[in-house]
């Protein structure tokens, strides 16, 4: 009995000292690598496909918006960029009595306005102006600065062409004595800056009575504008007024008009 009890103990020390044969993992190990991969989460490469689909989705978008959705209000303001609508004065008829002569009737005059982005020096080109045309140097100062329109402000409206030609002949000068002062060898730029830069001329007319009072209530009076207030003035307004031109300018990149500018001009037609 003893042998056969060594030999059952001594097989069952070898069963347990043997291990299993091949390569398998135990459950354990199995589970921790799972769970290991799932917090990794997506591949690099899946983030960026993602990332580089919402990009263009969204370049997308704004492309539709741009050229679909807003593209009409987009073109409009391109427009009011890039021009600048100005009105040009009909000459009001005369109005005669019944020997022929001119009661109420129209002369030549120049509406002088003002383009504030060509303005590099406000406040001495208010100052050029008030020395030729009068007025103040704060309230052409305050035209120019503070104008609604960054294209377009009048200075003058219906001046006699004399002080027109004064400031034109200013002009002249300051644009001389910059050549004689400008670098020899050097180009000199396409305009000529001036304190007078961005001022600018619009053939016109105004209302004169060559009997002045005389007979003032029976001819009536015209306003700022042009239009019958009073008397036959008012009455035959409609036929004496004539209709209003336009004139539409481009202007380039830095708001200096371009060459052949003008896009569309409707001339005015008398009364």
């Amino acid at each position: 009995m003893g042998r056969d009890t060594t030999r059952v103990l001594g097989t069952r020390q070898i069963t347990s000292a043997r291990r299993p044969s091949g390569n398998r993992r135990k459950p354990g190990l199995q589970k921790a690598d799972v769970k290991q991969k799932r917090e990794y989460g997506p591949s690099s490469e899946t983030k960026l496909l993602v990332l580089f689909i919402i990009l263009v989705a969204v370049i997308f978008t704004r492309l539709v918006i741009l050229t679909i959705i807003e593209a009409e209000e987009l073109a409009a303001q391109s427009r009011s960029q890039r021009t600048t609508i100005i009105e040009t004065s009909a000459r009001r008829g005369t109005i005669y009595d019944r020997n022929g002569n001119a009661l109420a009737t129209s002369v030549d005059a120049t509406t002088i306005y003002v383009n504030p982005s060509e303005v590099t020096n406000p406040r001495q080109t208010a100052i050029e102006l008030s020395a030729i045309l009068g007025g103040s140097v704060e309230s052409y100062l305050d035209i120019i600065t503070h104008s609604p329109s960054p294209t377009f402000a009048y200075i003058l409206l219906k001046g006699e062409v004399q002080l027109a030609k004064l400031l034109q002949d200013r002009n002249e000068v300051l644009r001389q004595e910059f050549i004689k002062t400008h670098p020899e060898g050097s180009a000199l730029p396409v305009v000529i800056p001036t304190a007078l830069t961005g001022i600018h001329y619009l053939a016109d007319s105004r209302r004169i009575y060559p009997y002045g009072r005389i007979g003032a209530q029976i001819v009536g009076a015209v306003d700022l504008d042009g239009n019958g207030v009073s008397g036959l003035e008012l009455t035959y307004d409609s036929i004496l007024r004539g209709v209003n031109g336009v004139i539409v300018v481009e202007r380039g990149k830095d708001d200096t008009p371009m060459v052949g500018g003008v896009r569309q001009r409707v001339e005015p037609i008398n009364g």
